[in-house]
């Protein structure tokens, strides 16, 4: 039986790189959905050192705090059955607390593998969309970069597809999954009507000053605001780090951890009616952000809006002419997916 294929980093990072090497040709360079390689390489790595420290946290906590060692030493010398009774306690708090840390490391690595997948399915569908446009209208210039790229795409037309065992429980849920997919047509409509990626908004940008300079007008192209909105978002999020190390809450929210583990809850209720007005304060920069991040998104929309308009009105202007330059006649292909797109 052969065995299924799982979408990989490497898989979607060839896509991508031939993807590329297409678009490049066409004059479209930096349009590609953004890479969120990097992102999930960090989350990955967080987690795992985040589960490291937990367990080195809670196990010295349990040997040095709690005296787990000396206690089997008691346990196993004297037959106390209180003693006993401590350190079953003291081990099933470590089991709890580790068994919650590993699955909420397996929920973060799932994450991480369906962002893959879904970083695929996107790449898969601009892959087919630039092979369906250059076979609409062929250049020569780019046929050796489509001929691999729709080779690619028809030797893995299988990763990130459902086995068979889960295409008969989707085909049980038929109803449901119909009713899931038409909502989340619906809300990918709704999204393309509120917000637009970056990467789409930069190349627009380049090519519409390309063509205000042909004319002499490249200080009529508006100022872009993405670097503040940036440099704010990550200004925030510092922001909430310092806030909960100078309060002294994740000093606190260590000792509440402590004490959980080593069951001591009479304690853990005092820390916690202690701890919640920090947590209320390290709320705010939370709040912050994400108030930060729609704002960041709603600006991106509007200055996607702004340019959109622009472009429009000049390519209107360079229809009169004959003579149309070639950074104008990828202005008009650029539009022509954007309109349709968007």
């Amino acid at each position: 039986m052969k065995k299924k294929q799982r979408v990989k980093e490497r898989h979607v990072s060839q896509l991508r790189k031939l993807i590329g090497a297409v678009a490049e040709q066409n004059g479209e360079e930096g349009t590609l959905p953004m890479s969120f390689l990097p992102v999930r390489a960090i989350i990955t790595i967080l987690s795992v050192a985040a589960v490291v420290y937990g367990v080195v946290v809670f196990g010295s906590a349990a040997v040095v705090e709690a005296g787990l060692f000396q206690a089997l030493q008691s346990m196993f010398s004297t037959r106390d059955s209180e003693i006993a009774a401590q350190v079953g306690k003291v081990l099933f708090g470590l089991a709890i607390h580790f068994g919650l840390m590993f699955a909420a490391l397996a929920v973060v690595l799932y994450c991480c593998h369906r962002s893959v997948r879904w970083e695929w399915k996107k790449l898969v569908a601009r892959g087919n969309e630039e092979v369906a446009t250059w076979k609409s209208s062929p250049k020569e210039a780019s046929r050796e970069a489509v001929e691999a790229l729709e080779a690619y795409l028809q030797e893995n037309a299988t990763l990130g597809k459902p086995s068979k065992v889960r295409e008969k429980v989707e085909a049980a849920a038929s109803s449901v999954g119909s009713a899931m997919e038409k909502v989340s047509k619906e809300h990918e409509i709704q999204k393309r009507l509120t917000s637009v990626e970056a990467s789409r908004v930069h190349a627009l940008r380049r090519l519409l000053k390309l063509v205000l300079k042909i004319n002499g007008r490249g200080e009529q192209l508006p100022k872009s605001s993405y670097g503040l909105r940036i440099y704010v978002l990550i200004t925030v999020a510092i922001a909430g780090i310092v806030i909960g190390l100078v309060s002294g809450f994740f000093q606190y929210l260590k000792l509440f951890i402590a004490c959980l583990v080593t069951l001591q809850l009479n304690v853990a209720i005092g820390y916690l009616a202690f701890i919640w007005p920090f947590a209320l304060i390290w709320s705010l920069p939370i709040v912050v952000f994400v108030v930060v991040f729609n704002w960041h998104r709603r600006e991106t929309f509007k200055e996607w809006k702004e340019l959109l308009a622009l472009a429009d009105r000049e390519v209107e202007e360079w229809r009169q002419t004959t003579a149309v330059p070639a950074e104008v006649a990828e202005l008009q292909k650029f539009l022509k997916k954007a309109h349709k797109y968007y």
